[in-house]
């Protein structure tokens, strides 16, 4: 009985360990600050897809100040939607993609918005 008491805490010591390591693999967590450093710049989508309508607009500029602006493409000089964000939680994951969980406000609705940097930080 007592080797089975002994063997059984050891199992149960070896799966935790086990789910410890793989999920320290998975992600790491970032701060709020060090997220504004990849996220904060402008981002452009080089293939301007249908830029009438398209929901995903050709430039987007985030701001250290909480702001954001995207534009439909390069020629327009006023963005077509601006607001405010506040970012959620960030990570890195283990292929060293930076993930920002964000809250946007526009024009008076909230959205949730996860965003994926690539890591080569690239990408947006």
């Amino acid at each position: 009985m007592k080797t089975f008491s002994i063997s059984f805490s050891a199992i149960a010591l070896l799966l935790f360990l086990t789910h410890f390591v793989l999920a320290e693999d998975q992600k790491k967590e970032i701060s709020v600050d060090e997220a504004l450093k990849y996220y904060c710049q402008t981002w452009i989508n080089p293939d301007y897809y249908d830029y009438q309508r398209s929901k995903n607009t050709g430039i987007k500029k985030f701001y250290k100040n909480g702001t954001f602006e995207w534009y439909r493409n390069e020629t327009v000089g006023y963005p077509s939607w601006s607001g405010t964000f506040k970012i959620e939680n960030s990570w890195i994951d283990k292929d060293g993609n930076v993930w920002i969980n964000s809250n946007l406000n526009a024009m008076g609705y909230d959205h949730h918005w996860l965003v994926k940097i690539t890591e080569d930080g690239n990408k947006l």
